[in-house]
């Protein structure tokens, strides 16, 4: 099946989601093999400190996407303002924004509130944000009816590219349940007629194969233990990140495409 053909300027492919240790930062620097990797708000916060912003703290021409998907103790401590302000100074070519923990367990309204919460940030920083940051927004929600609330604000900003936190279907939560990952990402993609979703916390060849087209970028730290990052010499690893890269980012942006219903309008 041919590809479809995705900008240059957005994040494709496989994003190494770092840790900040000179060991990885030092490797992606060397190689000069990936655009992209995912760095967390909290860990870009530290760099800020220590005189970074994402234009000098690697030494070739890698993009930094921040994140907010971090853990719910962590992400408390980052209200609105305090991301905007790390944002804004470190200046990442792309920003997952405003995350707020929805889970099944939650009553109902309080899930409505934390995602209305959600979309009531997202817009606010859609307003404050320079135009050269590409926000990539998490679609939330346990049931149709509170991912609606997603694409309707999605559409009404004209965000066209999604993000999806998949981590949880590897957990306690959804019980190892691969095959519900790939039935919710076809629902998702079914239901907002998105141009281009970003998974993050999944990078298994086995799983991308068997997704929709509309995947186009997977962020995750499989790619450290695929490649036995610090267990090998530089370009042993290097010859082995590349042949990793090439096979999992060949079953990107292939599989069967599903229609959508919801999100794309006249």
């Amino acid at each position: 099946m041919t590809k479809k053909r995705v900008p240059e300027d957005i994040p494709y492919g496989v994003i190494p989601r770092i840790e900040i240790v000179d060991k990885q930062v030092d490797f992606l620097d060397d190689i000069k093999l990936n655009k992209w990797v995912m760095i967390d708000i909290n860990k870009i916060e530290r760099l800020l400190k220590k005189g970074y912003t994402s234009k000098t703290f690697f030494k070739s021409e890698i993009n930094v996407i921040s994140t907010t998907t971090i853990h719910d103790d962590i992400i408390v401590r980052y209200y609105f303002d305090k991301e905007l302000e790390i944002v804004k100074k470190f200046k990442p070519r792309c920003h997952i924004p405003c995350d707020k923990p929805i889970y099944l367990t939650q009553n109902k309204n309080e899930r409505l509130w934390l995602l209305q919460t959600y979309l009531e940030e997202l817009e606010r920083m859609v307003d404050c944000l320079s135009k050269d940051i590409l926000l990539i927004p998490q679609i939330k929600g346990i049931d149709k009816d509170e991912r609606e609330m997603c694409y309707d604000v999605f559409n009404k900003l004209k965000l066209r590219y999604m993000s999806y936190y998949v981590a949880q279907y590897f957990g306690n939560y959804r019980g190892g349940k691969k095959g519900n990952l790939i039935k919710d990402v076809k629902e998702l993609i079914s239901e907002s007629g998105l141009e281009y979703l970003m998974l993050i916390g999944v990078q298994s060849k086995d799983i991308l194969k068997k997704l929709p087209p509309q995947v186009i970028a997977v962020a995750g730290q499989r790619w450290r233990a695929d490649c036995e990052l610090g267990s090998m010499t530089t370009e042993e690893v290097k010859e082995k990140f590349s042949k990793w890269k090439k096979e999992t980012e060949s079953e990107l942006n292939r599989g069967q495409s599903v229609i959508g219903t919801f999100y794309i309008k006249p």
